[in-house]
């Protein structure tokens, strides 16, 4: 996939994230942020000309690319892998509760996310 088609999914698991809190699927809302950032992940790799096939070689190689080497503040990385988690309790944990503030700040986090991978590409 191209970094614009990884963009573009990128945007529409936002807005999808968005209709799922306001729905009240706080699960679906924070699964759909975590995939709004991992796409965007991929977007910046796909840039440099790498590609990963899993989650955790894409949430570490963006780390590597991009936060070791100073070009996104690290708090980018810790917030996908704190959407990494919250995506994984959702989706595997039965008794996981998530909350409206959760899935809030996850998308707000996402947002901030997508925005600067988008601003690195750009």
């Amino acid at each position: 996939m191209s970094v614009e088609g990884f963009l573009a999914k990128a945007e529409s698991r936002l807005v999808a994230a968005a209709r799922d809190l306001d729905a009240g699927d706080v699960e679906r809302s924070i699964g759909a942020s975590y995939y709004a950032m991992f796409y965007a992940a991929e977007a910046l790799l796909e840039s440099q000309g790498i590609a990963r096939s899993k989650h955790s070689g894409v949430i570490a190689a963006f780390g590597e690319q991009f936060v070791k080497t100073g070009k996104l503040d690290p708090a980018h990385h810790a917030n996908l892998l704190g959407a990494f988690a919250l995506r994984s309790a959702a989706d595997y944990d039965t008794n996981a509760v998530l909350s409206r503030d959760a899935g809030q700040e996850t998308l707000e986090g996402a947002r901030v996310f997508v925005a600067a991978c988008r601003s690195l590409v750009a």
